[in-house]
Order: structure tokens, then sequence, then C-alpha cells
């Protein structure tokens, strides 16, 4: 396992974006994909501090001199919660699949109980209670308005759904 196979797998289990990784670890989409990819094999030992320093690694390890450090490590953090929580629900899933599907990512991801309980409650508040817990984890007003746009279509579709199956 390379460095840049490393990085990648500990990114995917934190469950953070390449563009949200790359800006932490200050290079651009393409250069982290290169990293991962192993287009750049020499990558600069900042980079490298950076990177472990953000997966909660030592950097030992990334570079695969040190056995320590558990790929398999839980490292879901708040900000990892919030996008998780933030995933649009889709249309085409019924629900038990939706949920098989979820409850295999809350076990891939290493989301605790907690976390898994907080999403669940998060999911069925009401509007208001949402754009609380938006503003109190300081998401952006756009982010939070798309959200609360999305979930009222949402909302709508269903009623009109029943109403149709109430028709029959």
């Amino acid at each position: 396992m390379t460095v840049g196979d490393r990085i990648k797998v500990l990114r995917e289990k934190m469950c953070m974006p390449q563009v949200e990784f790359a800006d932490k670890i200050g290079v651009s989409k393409q250069t982290l994909y290169k990293y991962e990819n192993n287009i750049i094999t020499n990558i600069p030992s900042d980079k490298i501090e950076l990177a472990a320093k953000l997966c909660n690694v030592p950097p030992a390890f990334l570079m695969g001199w040190q056995q320590t450090g558990s790929i398999n490590m839980p490292v879901m953090d708040g900000e990892n919660v919030v996008e998780l929580i933030k995933m649009p629900i889709t249309e085409s899933l019924d629900d038990k699949e939706f949920l098989a599907r979820a409850n295999k990512q809350f076990v891939t991801t290493g989301i605790t109980p907690e976390e898994k309980t907080v999403i669940e409650k998060y999911r069925s508040a009401d509007n208001i209670t949402k754009a609380m817990v938006c503003r109190a984890l300081g998401l952006d007003d756009r982010e939070r308005e798309n959200r609360l746009k999305q979930e009222v279509a949402l909302e709508h579709e269903r009623t009109e759904m029943e109403e149709h199956e109430l028709d029959r």
C-alpha cells in the first residue's frame, strides 16, 4: 500500500470529500487526486504531516514506516456527521432499501450509536428545529435554505402521493 493509498483509505473512512480534504491540507482537488492515484508519489513532507494530523495517525504510518495506527478506526467527527445529516434522501429508494443502505453506512463509517440517534432525531425534526441546529452548528444560510426547500418539496410530493392513493 502506498502513501497515496493510505491517504485515500483514511479520507474515505472519514467520509470527507476530496475537495474538503484537499483544502484542509492546502492542495487542489486535482493534486489530491494525483496523490491518491499514485500519479504524484513524491508528496511534500508538510502535506504528509497535515494529512496525518487530519487523519489522526502518525506521519510514519502514512509513509508505511510504522504499522501502528489503524485504518479501521472510527474517525467520524462533528463536521462529517453534519455532512451525513445533509445527505439527500433519494426518492427512488423504498424505505426498506434506504434504511438498509443507511445502516450499512453507519457500520462502515464508524458512527457511534449516539451519533446515529442524533442523525435520526434531526431527520425527524420539524423545519424550525432543523434551522436552530443548523444555526448552532454554524452552517451557511444558503445550505440551510436549500435543505429546507428540498424537505418542503419532498413533503409536498409525499402528500400528493398519499392523496393519490386515497383517491383509488
